[in-house]
C-alpha cells in the first residue's frame, strides 16, 4: 500500500485504495516431493484468508504459481519470468536448496523479500548478510542447528571420531539432501577426526565397515536416520561390547534403511 493510500486511510477512512499483493509461488508439481504445490497451495490459501480477517478490505491478493521443479536453473528462470511481468511482491519458495539459492541471491537487488522453508543447508545461514538479505528460512530444519546437536551428542559421550555414510538421493525431500546434511555436519568445526562418504561410490556396506573401521576401534554405534510418511525416525543400535570396551567411533547413516552385515 503506497503512503498516500495509507494515509489516506488514516484519515479518511470513506476512502478506498485498491491494492494487489502479486505473490509467486514458487514450488515443484511433482506430487513425490514433501512440498509439491497440491500440498503447499492449501495453505497459501489458509495464510491469505487469515490476513484478510485483519486488513482492509481494499486490499487483494494474487497468487501466480510458477513449477520450479527443484532445479537449479529453472527455478532462477521462472524468477526472473515473473519479476519482468511484474507480478511479484515476495517469493514463496522455491524450497530444494539448489533451487532457491540463485533466487535468493538475485532477490537482494530486486529488493524482493523471499520466504523458503527450505534452504537448509549450513551456508544460508553463514553468508545470509552478504549474499541471502531478502531470505527467510521459515522451515522446521536447518541443518547448522541439526549439526551443533550432533556434535554435543558426540561431546556428551566423548566420541572423539565418527564417520558418516550417505546415499546421494537416500531421503525423497529436496536433491542431495542426505549429502548437504552430512556435508554440513563434516564442516562444523571441531577437533575430532571425522569423514563422510557416499555409498554409491563405496560399494557395499560389508565391506565399507571392515576397511574403515577395523577391530582398532574397539566397537561403534550405528545411528540411521529416515523419514517413513513424512515422520522422522532415528534409531540408535549399539554393539555387544564387553563394558570395558571404549566405544569410540559412532556411524551415521542418511538415507534408506540400510541392510547390516550379520
Amino acid at each position: 500500500m503506497s503512503l498516500l493510500c495509507f494515509l489516506a486511510f488514516i484519515f479518511l477512512p470513506v476512502v478506498k485504495c485498491f491494492t494487489e499483493v502479486q505473490m509467486a509461488l514458487m514450488v515443484p508439481n511433482d506430487t513425490h516431493r514433501l512440498f509439491s504445490v497440491d500440498i503447499v497451495l492449501p495453505a497459501v490459501n489458509i495464510g491469505i484468508l487469515r490476513a484478510r480477517s485483519f486488513l482492509p478490505s481494499d486490499v487483494n491478493f494474487t497468487v501466480h504459481y510458477a513449477d520450479s521443479k527443484c532445479h537449479i536453473g529453472v527455478g532462477i528462470n521462472e524468477a526472473i519470468k515473473l519479476w519482468y511481468a511484474g507480478k511479484v511482491h515476495v517469493f514463496f519458495g522455491p524450497v530444494c536448496d539448489y533451487a532457491v539459492a540463485p533466487v535468493a541471491r538475485q532477490t537482494r537487488f530486486w529488493n524482493i523479500p523471499i520466504v523458503s522453508v527450505g534452504a537448509m543447508a549450513a551456508e544460508f545461514k553463514k553468508f545470509h548478510v552478504e549474499d541471502y538479505p531478502t531470505l527467510t528460512r521459515a522451515g522446521a530444519v536447518d541443518f547448522t542447528v541439526f549439526s551443533a546437536l550432533i556434535h554435543k551428542f558426540l561431546d556428551q559421550f566423548k566420541w572423539n571420531k565418527f564417520k558418516i555414510l550417505y546415499e546421494q538421493q537416500g531421503i525423497n525431500v529436496s536433491d542431495d539432501f542426505c549429502k548437504i546434511m552430512s556435508s554440513s555436519i563434516y564442516y562444523t568445526p571441531s577437533n575430532k577426526r571425522k569423514d563422510y562418504f557416499n555409498l554409491g561410490d563405496l560399494g557395499d556396506l560389508e565391506n565399507i565397515i571392515i576397511s574403515e573401521i577395523g577391530i582398532g576401534y574397539g566397537g561403534m554405534y550405528i545411528v540411521w536416520l529416515e523419514f517413513i510418511n513424512g515422520k522422522r525416525d532415528t534409531t540408535l543400535i549399539p554393539p555387544p561390547l564387553q563394558p570395558h570396551i571404549l566405544v569410540d567411533l559412532l556411524f551415521f547413516f542418511f538415507g534408506d534403511r540400510p541392510h547390516f552385515p550379520k
